[in-house]
């Protein structure tokens, strides 16, 4: 496992040369210029979170902690295939970081312990794909696993300092505390489905649109705020020991 530095996240080396960053400018002018102010605002949104991954992938992988359980809201399908925050994010983590390889702004590459059982899941669902009765459903999936195997090596290698590693638990304990609390409104509101109803109550089910994916997620969330709480020192980060109990109670 890619070992864990204790200084802060370095901001000394500007990972977009000045000409993007003019092109970026001259897009977002052009954009705010024909476009109606809602696609103005969104294109200048994007192309801000675009600057800030490709710039620095490790604030990519905070905000695709917050995309995966919010990105669905926006999400377009093209064909059988969603597109959408998460996609695009994803996206931008790997090249950013393939890009600092590249430019050898990385010391070395590490691929992380869990890569060869990740490769052997991979290649069991190439296999499993070619009985599939649906091939472009059993594709997406292939899509998404190996997403998840790009990311993982992007983020073994990002994460190396504690500065990127507390951003991205904190973004990832956010967003869960936030999917809990909507599920408390929905769940006592009676919000959603009629067939999500049991009795007085309603089945939450967050932004997924079904419990079952909804209690997946809250239940990989969980375990990494159990742990914080209980191993964490207090006397040095009293407000993340606090926060991690905080987001194990919703």
């Amino acid at each position: 496992m890619a070992e864990v530095s204790r200084s802060p996240v370095s901001l000394r080396r500007p990972a977009v040369v000045p000409g993007r960053v003019l092109a970026v400018v001259l897009l977002i002018a052009l954009a705010i210029a024909v476009l109606p102010p809602l696609l103005a605002a969104g294109a200048l949104m994007a192309a801000v979170v675009f600057c800030i991954t490709v710039a620095r992938p490790a604030l990519g992988l905070a905000l695709l902690a917050l995309a995966v359980p919010f990105g669905s809201l926006v999400e377009v399908r093209t064909g059988d295939l969603p597109a959408g925050p998460t996609e695009a994010l994803a996206g931008l983590v790997v090249a950013g970081w393939l890009a600092a390889v590249l430019t050898r702004r990385v010391d070395r590459v590490s691929i992380g312990p869990l890569i060869w059982p990740m490769l052997a899941f991979l290649g069991a669902g190439v296999l499993s794909a070619s009985f599939a009765e649906s091939p472009p459903t059993a594709a997406k999936e292939l899509l998404r696993w190996a997403e998840l195997l790009l990311v993982y090596v992007a983020a073994t290698n990002l994460l190396r300092e504690c500065g990127s590693l507390r951003l991205v638990v904190w973004a990832v304990l956010a967003a869960g505390a936030s999917e809990a609390l909507l599920g408390i409104v929905q769940f006592f509101t009676r919000i959603g489905p009629p067939s999500f109803q049991i009795g007085p109550f309603l089945r939450a089910y967050g932004t997924f649109g079904q419990p079952n994916p909804y209690a997946g997620y809250l239940g990989m969330i969980l375990p990494l705020a159990v742990a914080l709480g209980v191993c964490w020192r207090p006397g040095r980060r009293d407000w993340l020991w606090r926060a991690s109990w905080l987001a194990v109670a919703l």
